[in-house]
């Protein structure tokens, strides 16, 4: 639909989102951390997780409503209200995917995601490239399939019978004091992490800011490796938390930082490499002015990955009151520095403003985490020097195939697992 209604949709989808974020604020991890705790007790705190976040979602819900109302055009207010309300469905499908997710059954949440995920692409291309709907029939699909698929997981939890022979699980209230350090830093992060988008939405003209969205897209396909991992190891993490087994923990930890940072530092290489021919083959030739922001976020998507992994030692490990006092304290100071940084450096200003800002927070996390024992003090600064030292090889080779060809085929090697297993564990001993 070219690359200005693209970035209409971007802006859109940033801010509903986020709000989506409110809605959860820590509901879900505090669900499936609980869940792992007390598997008996699932259906009183499944309760109590839909009732925290539908009363959340109802008073958001409400207040952007009549932000969206009164500030918009009205194709851009039926927009934003449908994608909203997309956002809030895809927030309860979450929230009971924790039920299986802490019973560990993560096979299952797993294939769930994927039908979700690859469910809602296919309907996009169907309704895209089969009819002549506008952006607005394709937001209007996407409540559709995420209602009947939350109707679908909301029949399946309920129909796996779990052991429920003890109704426990706490109070209301009690539940919803858990949540709070979670939801407050969740809420706070997730904004943050997409407050880029939101500025430019206002700051610049859609063309320019749908180059951007698709090249941010594009470099973050690979955090789908953090997101695996932070999943996987979120409920284990906090059944060794319970007991302080930390040499367990970091056992856990270290061979899946490891892994997948170098799966990730390989994927931004050939993600940077071939980012021109990337972007107009997937997205059409007008996108591909947006080859330089694809190459600065590729080489910053190794941080989002590890930050994913960070956030459920924070969790687990019952750093997220820290976690959220940190966010608070720091939330200002972004959201000003966003804004002038794209007022007076423009697009380079809120680009670099956004990687700074994930370099920062896994900064802080990396370093609370290792004062605790559970990760390698100097793994991050070396992840941060190679990623710097790629983006000046790559900077300096300026697209010459010739000098980009041995940067591309180290990436593809490690990136593709076909090296040999000894190759890759004496490499990861340097990460030490």
């Amino acid at each position: 639909m070219g690359e200005a209604v693209y970035g209409q949709f971007a802006a859109a989808y940033a801010l509903a989102v986020s709000v989506a974020a409110l809605a959860d604020s820590g509901v879900r991890v505090t669900l499936i951390r609980e869940v792992a705790r007390q598997p008996a007790a699932w259906k009183r705190l499944l309760r109590h997780a839909l009732s925290i976040s539908m009363l959340l979602a109802i008073i958001v819900a409400a207040g952007f409503f009549l932000l969206i109302l009164f500030k918009e055009s009205p194709q851009a207010q039926s927009l934003r209200l449908w994608l909203l309300l997309f956002a809030l469905l895809w927030t309860g499908l979450r929230i009971l995917l924790g039920v299986p997710a802490g019973h560990q059954r993560l096979v299952a949440v797993a294939v769930w995601g994927a039908i979700e995920r690859v469910g809602g692409a296919l309907l996009v291309a169907a309704l895209a490239f089969l009819t002549d709907t506008s952006v607005l029939g394709l937001a209007q699909g996407l409540c559709v399939w995420e209602a009947g698929i939350l109707v679908a997981v909301w029949l399946w939890v309920h129909g796996q019978g779990h052991d429920t022979a003890v109704d426990a699980g706490g109070s209301w209230l009690g539940f919803a004091k858990l949540a709070i350090p979670f939801g407050m830093a969740a809420a706070v992060q997730s904004v943050v992490g997409r407050f880029d988008l939101i500025i430019l939405g206002f700051q610049q003209q859609p063309a320019v800011v749908g180059h951007y969205a698709a090249a941010q897209m594009l470099a973050l396909a690979g955090v789908f490796l953090g997101v695996a991992a932070a999943n996987a190891l979120f409920p284990s993490l906090s059944g060794l938390a319970r007991d302080q087994q930390v040499e367990q923990a970091r056992a856990m930890l270290e061979p899946a930082l490891g892994l997948m940072g170098l799966m990730m530092v390989s994927m931004a290489a050939v993600l940077a490499c071939i980012a021109s021919p990337l972007l107009a083959w997937v997205y059409g030739e007008s996108f591909s002015p947006g080859w330089i922001w694809l190459v600065l976020f590729a080489l910053a998507s190794p941080f989002a990955a590890v930050g994913a992994v960070a956030g459920s030692v924070i969790g687990a490990w019952g750093f997220q009151s820290r976690w959220m006092n940190a966010l608070l304290l720091l939330f200002p100071v972004i959201v000003v520095t966003y804004w002038l940084a794209g007022s007076w450096l423009g697009m380079w200003g809120v680009a670099a403003t956004n990687v700074l800002v994930q370099v920062l927070l896994m900064g802080i996390a990396w370093k609370w985490m290792s004062g605790a024992g559970l990760v390698p003090a100097g793994w991050l600064p070396k992840l941060i020097l190679v990623q710097c030292l790629t983006g000046f090889y790559i900077m300096v080779a300026d697209g010459w195939v010739l000098f980009l060809a041995p940067c591309l085929a180290i990436g593809l090697v490690f990136m593709l697992g076909v090296c040999k297993l000894q190759w890759t564990t004496a490499l990861l001993r340097l990460t030490r």
